[in-house]
């Protein structure tokens, strides 16, 4: 898909692509691993199913596929540090909770729920 979408960029970083995935290695896939929700980091769960996932990424492969696909990586990074699940932060998290795991996402992209990188053709 990436090569795909390279090819409707232009040279010399007249355009752009966005994309973000989920972290593989983000503390929640981590702790799934250790309570037995998961057996790996990577293995897809229901919610991913749900969501259209097909896999999950760790920065470096996720970074390689832009690389392969032949384009430069301007800016990558993470969002959305996620220590509880989805239904726990419906029920319990209010604005302020929110907008600082957001931020720590940001601050700690290795561990965020979800990593983001922005390419271009140069």
């Amino acid at each position: 898909i990436l090569k795909k979408c390279a090819s409707w960029v232009a040279p010399g970083g007249g355009g752009v692509i966005l994309a973000a995935v989920p972290n593989s290695h983000s503390v929640h896939r981590q702790a799934a691993v250790y309570m037995g929700l998961l057996e790996t980091e990577n293995q897809l769960n229901e919610t991913d199913f749900r969501n259209g996932h097909r896999r999950v990424y760790d920065m470096a492969s996720f970074k390689q596929n832009f690389i392969d696909a032949g384009l430069t990586i301007v800016q990558s990074g993470g969002y959305w540090f996620k220590p509880e699940s989805n239904a726990q932060i419906n029920t319990n998290w209010d604005e302020k909770m929110i907008k600082a795991f957001l931020r720590l996402g940001e601050d700690y992209p290795e561990i965020a729920g979800e990593i983001y990188i922005v390419g271009t053709q140069m």
